[in-house]
């Protein structure tokens, strides 16, 4: 599958297991499109390393991306993530960036509104308890 949407945020960094217990990092984008709809895509690995560091620095601006290749996932909902064949555009010279670049800035007020109801979770590590570390929990054998 393929997207164009203004990246308007972008969650912590976070390591996870897989099903065949590798360690992962992912990073969460939440992208809108020019009806107002929010998806998160979900970027694993190296492009946490490559893009979402890129992104990041330059998120104010709120960068155009168009995806190529990606996932379609309905974990918690609909989303996106990465694949192997994934490739990017961010900010690219093409119309349709400058369009969508236009149409944020005539409407930065109501997707800034989007973004502080879609980021509305914890983004500092220390604010996260571990299981191991609740009190009260039963072990189970």
């Amino acid at each position: 599958m393929s997207v164009v949407g203004m990246i308007i945020g972008i969650k912590p960094r976070r390591i996870i297991q897989t099903r065949c217990e590798k360690e992962c990092q992912v990073q969460d984008l939440v992208l809108v499109n020019k009806k107002f709809d929010t998806i998160l895509l979900t970027m694993w690995e190296v492009f946490v390393d490559n893009e979402c560091k890129y992104i990041s620095q330059n998120l104010k601006r709120k960068p155009v991306l168009i995806g190529k290749h990606l996932k379609v996932t309905s974990f918690n909902g609909l989303s996106l993530s990465t694949k192997a064949d994934t490739s990017f555009f961010i900010d690219g010279e093409f119309e349709i960036v400058e369009e969508f670049k236009s149409w944020g800035h005539t409407n930065c007020e109501l997707i800034d509104e989007i973004l502080s109801s879609k980021l509305s979770i914890p983004t500092v590590e220390k604010d996260f308890t571990e299981i191991k570390n609740i009190q009260g929990l039963k072990t189970v054998s």
